[in-house]
């Protein structure tokens, strides 16, 4: 007779004998936190952008449900560079932060009212992705029904301080109050609803690309929502095919004083290499993917061309890029895994939108939660992924088959020379 206990038994014993209890002492939520949500949660500067333009996109949501902009062309947020003083000002026209809100909205940590909402942000870390980058990070706001303008300011050199200190005893709610000011001040001048963001004295990084205007609009044209270009011949297409199924929030955002809005980066004609130009062809593809209930759960479009090769990092097409709430997640390799050969991604155009609400983006928004919601939209995925690189298969033979038969070409030539 065995003497084996089996898993099932062994775990009956293991409860049997075990004593639980609830914690008694005080949880104590420490300063590293702040450390973790900021430094930590945003690698790359340029990601404050889509952070803040987010906020953005959900307040000007707000203010058009709420009648104070008539329509979606009225949502508009101006970034202002002062590359001079180091500074940076984002502000949007959205419904803004009533005053009995603002102190326990803008000191609250992962406590966001947007959960289970329509909302793109949720988690409620966002607003401190300015942290790590400038000496002093300044919040204001007004809604429609207030007199006075709102301002909370965060010291991010006496922030600092406080989290190298490793005598420093206090836990988050401490070094919040250490650092953070609040303040009223006159109306004059400020629209009658708004939120704005300023990051002052903005630390150098890497190549200053916070403070680089070239950079910041060729990033928010890639990741935010913002419209497509008037002069693209896919643009009405794309956008009534999306239109039903999402929420566009296409936002007209303006930097410094330029009189065009930022467009996505799509043009009709693009180049593959310094050599090498092409251009998209035919019907534009739009398709929707069922989520586990047999449900839409998500809806692209693939804009087909010649398949020359490896599109230019520099155009900022590459790519079959995924697309929350209209909102880049992740950077342009997010969905290798579809094709056949991962290269092939980088010869693509095209874009899928999440509709599904059980297919989350991560913390960072690099990548979605893994679930089994999400693993049913990458299979469906791959079948476009497959076709795609049948295409980028045919067109490499074929180019090679050219290249075959022009050098035969050359070499006839020049026996034809030789014999004359």
């Amino acid at each position: 007779m065995s003497n084996r206990v089996s898993l099932k038994e062994r775990s009956g014993l293991i409860k049997a004998n075990k004593t639980s209890y609830q914690p008694k002492d005080s949880i104590i939520i420490g300063k590293d936190i702040l450390e973790l949500l900021s430094n930590a949660m945003y690698v790359d500067p340029l990601t404050i952008y889509r952070e803040y333009l987010q906020n953005s996109a959900d307040s000007i949501d707000e203010a058009l449900n709420d009648g104070l902009l008539e329509n979606e062309d009225e949502g508009r947020v101006d970034i202002k560079v002062d590359s001079i003083n180091r500074k940076v000002t984002i502000r949007d026209n959205g419904v803004g932060i009533s005053k009995k809100d603002f102190e326990k909205r803008m000191t609250a940590f992962g406590a966001s009212n947007k959960r289970d909402t329509d909302a793109r942000g949720f988690r409620g870390v966002g607003r401190l992705a300015g942290l790590a980058y400038c000496r002093e990070l300044i919040f204001r706001t007004k809604s429609k029904e207030e007199t006075e303008i709102l301002e909370l300011t965060w010291d991010c050199v006496v922030l600092k301080s406080i989290l190298l200190d490793p005598n420093y005893k206090g836990d988050l709610s401490n070094v919040v109050r250490d650092v953070v000011s609040i303040s009223l001040i006159p109306a004059e001048n400020y629209p009658d609803h708004f939120f704005e963001v300023e990051l002052r004295n903005i630390i150098k990084h890497k190549k200053d690309t916070l403070i680089d205007r070239e950079t910041i609009e060729h990033y928010i044209a890639k990741v935010a929502p913002v419209p497509f270009s008037p002069k693209f011949s896919y643009t009405e297409k794309i956008t009534k095919s999306l239109r039903d199924h999402i929420a566009m929030a296409n936002m007209n955002v303006f930097i410094d004083d330029r009189i065009f809005p930022v467009y996505r980066l799509h043009q009709d004609q693009f180049n593959v290499s310094d050599t090498i130009q092409d251009s998209f062809k035919g019907e534009l593809e739009c398709f929707t993917i069922p989520n586990v209930s047999g449900e839409v759960g998500a809806v692209g479009w693939i804009l087909h061309h010649n398949y020359l090769g490896a599109i230019s990092p520099k155009t900022g097409l590459k790519g079959f890029r995924v697309r929350c709430g209209n909102i880049q997640v992740g950077e342009d390799n997010l969905l290798d895994e579809i094709f056949t050969e991962t290269r092939f991604n980088s010869w693509t155009v095209a874009e899928v939108h999440v509709i599904d609400k059980n297919i989350k983006p991560n913390g960072r928004r690099d990548n979605f939660e893994q679930n089994i919601h999400f693993l049913n939209m990458i299979n469906h995925l791959a079948v476009k992924g497959r076709e795609i690189s049948k295409n980028c298969r045919n067109s490499s033979i074929l180019r090679n088959k050219i290249k075959e038969f022009e050098i035969e070409e050359r070499k006839i030539f020049e026996k034809i020379s030789f014999l004359k």
